[in-house]
Order: structure tokens, then C-alpha cells, then sequence
């Protein structure tokens, strides 16, 4: 993706300069002095909403911001400028303001919805969340708007997402987590009573994310992208490490271990969070994947295996795909005097390679 551009304010003091140039890049600071925001085209700075995110410095004789993320065509800044914040030296006045929007290139959309999980082709009843990945960096702030969730005979689901302020994105912006609303999940919630379950079994539906939505540089996806997958009943069980399947690889090789879950578990989860450790507990580098729609978990070493004992830790907040983590349930009934309670350590398996 293209470098964000800089701003620059030129014509301050020498003494001034001197100062500024042994404040840290992000001083908190530098915002009394010089602040960007966005608004959409239509509004004016909106008040109260943080500055953008970014860097300063002095660099030839002028202050320069490097904001964090790309600036998008799409949207009008707003540089503020308050004279009276400025050190070293005695100003006077208002602050000052200036208005500007990058120029529209005319450029060929390049990203595209690169992956969605979960994967499998029929999911829960009460599944709790989507991963959507791009193959590009995005934009924030109106990914609900470009997201529907349609039935098999083309009508839409009314709010089926739990649509938060802070949009999920990982440090990349290239993953979004989505929630359908627990509210329309759980047993007992006025959503769910109101309005019925978002997903509803021996059902299909169409995931559907409009090619409006747009990548860091202000440009919509290639295309719309569709998913289409069945709905099977609830899953109210937890996963159960002990039930789990290993193959273990041959001792002197880089084989890898296999652990098939009997069951699809949180993609993203899943492979942040297992991890294998030796006799001593120390931690064996190597590559995580899944595999058969989030049901199978491979671990390739990055050296060969030496005989010995190993252990797979499982930390009790794994979840599968109704949000249920090792040894709890996501949707507990609170009259249930016979409900699980959660683990207070986290499981583990052990293996030998011999």
C-alpha cells in the first residue's frame, strides 16, 4: 500500500524549532500544537472525537505529521493549528484552521475478501463470530454498513451483528472479527424473545460483503463477496481436550503432530493458543495450522523431533464456534445447580516421541 503523506508546518522560530526537535515523535504534546481529524464531507470538526493517531518530528525546518493510517479520498481533514501552545517564543491570535482532501487517483480496485472463517458449510444455530481477512489493509469505521446477512429466499436478517463503535480489526487491518449479537444467542434475552435467533436451524443464508467497502487507499474491493452456508443445530457442548485424536510424528524428523478435535474450533483462537512445550516446559518453535474446516490442528516443527516427553497446552479459553471455551459453556442457564464450571487450570495433553 502507498506511504501515508505528511503535513507540514513551515515559517516557526528557530528557538521554537530547537525546542520541538527533542520532544519523542508521539509526545502527547505535539496534539496542543498541531492536530488533524476527519469528518465525512458533509459535517464539520466534530467536536469531542479524539485527534488522528500519528508521528511528528522537525525536519528541515518544519514540523511534519505522519499520520498512522493512510488518508482516504473520501474524506475531508481538518490541520488545527493553536498559535498560543507553540514554546520558546510569545504567540499571539486564534487558532488557526485549513480545510483539505487528497486528490481521487484513478486507480483499479486490488483488494478482495481473501478468506472467511469459519470455513465448514453448515455452522450452529448459535455460532458467536465471523473472521473476515482481506489481502489489503482497510479503511475503518463502516464495515457494518457494507455486511449483510441474507436467507435462501433473498430477505434480510434485521440486525443480526453486534455492530460496535470500535470496529475489530487486528494491528494490519487486514482481519475483522464480527459478533452476531449475543443478544439474539442467548436464552432469555429480549433480543432473542423479540426478535427470534439471528441463525435458525435447518436453515441457509447468504454472507454477503459489499464491493462499496473500501481498503486503506480509499478504494472498493474487486468485487462482492458471497458465502453461502446451512445451519445445523445449537452446539451447547464445550470442547474436550480429552477427546481429541493425536498422531504423533517419527522421532529425528520434522513430521507434524496432528490433533483432530472432532469438532470445528475458533480459527483464529485456535492457533494463537496452542502450543507445544518439552519436558523442561520449555516452548518448541515451529508452524501452526488448521486444517479440515477448523477441526484439525497440525504442528510442524522448526527442527527435527528428539525423543523425549512433550506436553500440548490448551488454555481453558479456547472456544469453538458457539463461543463455548474448554470446560464452559457460552449460554449457561442460570437455574442449572448441575452447570459445568470452568476449569482452574488450563488442560494440556501429554505425548511421547520414542
Amino acid at each position: 500500500m502507498d506511504s501515508a503523506p505528511r503535513l507540514e508546518l513551515g515559517g516557526l522560530p528557530e528557538e521554537t524549532l530547537k525546542i520541538l526537535g527533542e520532544w519523542t515523535p508521539e509526545d502527547k504534546s505535539w496534539k496542543d500544537i498541531l492536530a488533524v481529524y476527519a469528518a465525512a464531507p458533509d459535517q464539520e470538526r466534530p467536536g469531542g472525537l479524539p485527534a488522528m493517531a500519528g508521528t511528528y518530528r522537525v525536519a528541515q525546518g518544519k514540523v511534519e505529521f505522519e499520520p498512522r493510517f493512510p488518508l482516504l479520498p473520501s474524506l475531508d481533514y481538518h490541520a488545527v493549528l493553536h498559535p498560543g501552545n507553540l514554546p520558546g517564543a510569545s504567540f499571539k491570535g486564534p487558532e488557526q484552521q485549513a480545510m483539505f482532501r487528497l486528490p481521487i487517483e484513478e486507480r483499479e480496485p486490488v483488494t478482495r475478501v481473501s478468506a472467511v472463517f469459519p470455513s465448514a458449510s453448515t455452522l450452529p444455530e448459535n455460532l458467536l463470530k465471523f473472521y473476515f481477512h482481506f489481502s489489503n489493509s482497510m479503511s475503518r469505521g463502516d464495515v457494518y454498513a457494507h455486511l449483510r446477512l441474507e436467507r435462501a429466499d433473498g430477505t434480510e436478517v434485521d440486525l443480526p451483528f453486534l455492530e460496535l463503535d470500535e470496529e475489530l480489526w487486528d494491528g494490519e487491518r487486514r482481519r475483522i472479527t464480527v459478533f452476531i449479537d449475543p443478544g439474539r444467542i442467548k436464552r432469555g434475552l429480549r433480543p432473542r424473545e423479540e426478535s427470534g435467533p439471528a441463525l435458525e436451524a435447518d436453515q441457509s443464508y447468504v454472507l454477503i460483503i459489499a464491493a462499496g467497502l473500501r481498503d486503506g487507499s480509499g478504494l472498493p474491493l474487486q468485487e462482492e463477496f458471497r458465502t453461502t452456508f446451512r445451519v445445523g443445530p445449537p452446539d451447547t457442548t464445550p470442547p474436550d481436550p480429552s477427546l481429541w485424536e493425536l498422531s504423533l510424528p517419527r522421532s529425528g524428523s520434522r513430521e507434524s503432530l496432528v490433533a483432530a478435535f472432532g469438532e470445528s474450533l475458533d480459527h483464529a483462537l485456535a492457533l494463537r493458543l496452542l502450543e507445544v512445550v518439552d519436558s523442561e516446559g520449555k516452548k518448541v518453535a515451529g508452524q501452526s495450522a488448521l486444517e479440515d474446516h477448523e477441526s484439525r490442528w497440525t504442528f510442524a516443527p522448526s527442527l527435527a523431533w528428539s525423543p523425549g516427553d512433550y506436553r500440548i497446552l490448551i488454555p481453558n479459553t479456547l472456544e469453538d464456534l458457539a463461543g463455548n471455551q474448554v470446560g464452559q459453556p457460552f449460554d449457561v442457564d442460570v437455574f442449572d445447580q448441575a452447570r459445568p464450571v470452568r476449569p482452574e487450570r488450563n488442560a494440556e495433553i501429554p505425548f511421547r516421541i520414542r
